[in-house]
């Protein structure tokens, strides 16, 4: 746990540091942490989160760990922030049963859907 810990306070504060001062980099759950784009659109944000997960992965992360992403735009993707968190969890979810450490986008799911 204090592993857990220690690794999401150093992603967060390394994804805080790049991106906009508006933007929100928050822990959500036990293992999750939300990054919030105001004013994002999908591809986009799609490519920010490409490029976290690149820059970051390997920076940040121990080599044992591995960690996985997941995209939804309002409001393509949820109208109501229960919505589009539900959105972006089951994004994630496909990301991390698809082999994990990857990025997975609800705007690319419909696209291939």
């Amino acid at each position: 746990e204090e592993d857990v810990n220690r690794y999401l306070a150093a992603l967060g504060s390394a994804v805080a540091s790049e991106t906009r001062e508006y933007d929100l980099v928050a822990r959500y759950s036990y293992d999750v942490l939300a990054v919030v784009l105001p004013e994002t659109n999908a591809e986009t944000g799609t490519d920010i989160a490409r490029r976290i997960h690149r820059d970051f992965s390997r920076k940040v992360m121990p080599l044992r760990a591995a960690f996985s992403v997941g995209v939804a735009t309002y409001p393509s993707h949820g109208i109501t922030p229960e919505d589009l968190i539900s959105s972006a969890h089951h994004a994630l979810n496909r990301a991390k049963f698809s082999g994990k450490n990857s990025v997975v986008s609800c705007h690319e799911l419909a696209k291939a859907g």
